[in-house]
C-alpha cells in the first residue's frame, strides 16, 4: 500500500463520483505505477553479473529471465513495456491457485471463476 491508495479507495466508493468521471479499475489504476516498475526492471537488469545473462536456445543474444508474480498483471505488464523499450529480458509469469490472469490469457475471456483461495501470496489472491 501507499500513499495514492488512501485517496483512490475513497474515490471508487462514491459510487456517483466513479460514474461521473467513468472511473474503472483491475489493478494498477496509474500508469505512473507501471513507469515506475519499468524501471526497476531496468535498475535490476543494469546491476546483474554479466555470467548471469544467458541467451535463449537458438540465439546469441543475452537475456535476462525473469519471474514475476502476477495476480491482475501490472507487475507484468510493466515487463512487457520494459521489453518493449529493448530491455533483454524473458518473462515468466508465476501465477497461484487463483489463476484469473493465466484463465484471461488461455481462454481471452476474464471471468471470475467461483471463490477466491486464500494463499501464502495475498497480493495474488484475486477472482
Amino acid at each position: 500500500s501507499d500513499d495514492l491508495d488512501v485517496p483512490l479507495e475513497r474515490a471508487f466508493r462514491d459510487a456517483a463520483f466513479k460514474r461521473a468521471h467513468r472511473l474503472g479499475s483491475v489493478n494498477s489504476v496509474n500508469v505512473v505505477r507501471l513507469l515506475v516498475q519499468v524501471v526497476h526492471y531496468f535498475y535490476a537488469y543494469l546491476r546483474l553479473p554479466e555470467g548471469d545473462l544467458r541467451p535463449p536456445e537458438g540465439s546469441s543474444e543475452r537475456r535476462a529471465r525473469v519471474a514475476v508474480p502476477c495476480g491482475a498483471g501490472g507487475h507484468l505488464a510493466a515487463g512487457l513495456l520494459a521489453q518493449q523499450m529493448g530491455l533483454p529480458i524473458t518473462l515468466l509469469a508465476a501465477t497461484n491457485a487463483n489463476d484469473a490472469l493465466h484463465r484471461l490469457l488461455a481462454t481471452g475471456e476474464l471471468r471470475a471463476h467461483g471463490t477466491v483461495s486464500q494463499t501464502a501470496s495475498p497480493s495474488m489472491d484475486i477472482q
